[in-house]
């Protein structure tokens, strides 16, 4: 929802709060869907070393969507934004997984493309979609422990990856965490 007007501190409250649980869930997301599992499943599906390379990069080929993301946010604001932004990009995660072997390529470069872009795009305002859900004097915690919410829970997500490969190291346990991440 948007108002025309500062938010009062009870709707400043409630927005951190869904803003740290965004976070939460985020990290956790992002995880099983970032690079790592990206490269590790190109690396299943015995990608070559160029494919892999550019798959690594796509982090920083992705900013080129940045711009879309400034556009969405001046017609739809940053909160929707960063929304459906977020949700392409976790649908974009899922053209990653190749309908064949002759596609496996073109999928991976694609999915992992849209996937950062759309990152780039709905991260481009949440800077200042912080600093309208917070005041001078709860900005830092707010930024505290949004972060720190992404982070631990990005971790757990890793260590959980980490236990499930070492015990099931095949290419649909891949599948299963991709589409889980998608899912988060």
């Amino acid at each position: 929802m948007l108002y025309d007007r500062p938010l009062t501190g009870e709707q400043r409250r409630i927005s951190q709060l869904n803003y740290n649980r965004f976070s939460a869930v985020n990290g956790a997301s992002y995880m099983c869907l970032g690079e790592t599992v990206i490269i590790l499943f190109a690396v299943k599906l015995s990608a070559p070393n160029f494919i892999v390379a550019v798959i690594g990069a796509m982090m920083f080929l992705g900013f080129l969507l940045l711009p879309l993301g400034k556009i969405a946010t001046a017609h739809f604001g940053a909160a929707r934004s960063q929304a459906v932004f977020w949700v392409a990009r976790n649908l974009s995660a899922l053209l990653v997984l190749p309908l064949s072997r002759e596609l496996a390529w073109g999928t991976l470069l694609l999915g992992s493309f849209l996937f950062y872009g759309f990152r780039a795009a709905g991260v481009v305002m949440s800077q200042p979609l912080i600093g309208d859900i917070s005041s001078d004097t709860d900005r830092a915690r707010l930024i505290a422990k949004s972060t720190g919410l992404f982070y631990g829970s990005g971790l757990a997500a890793m260590i959980t990856i980490s236990l499930v490969l070492s015990r099931y190291d095949n290419l649909w346990v891949l599948v299963g965490i991709i589409v889980a991440g998608a899912c988060c």
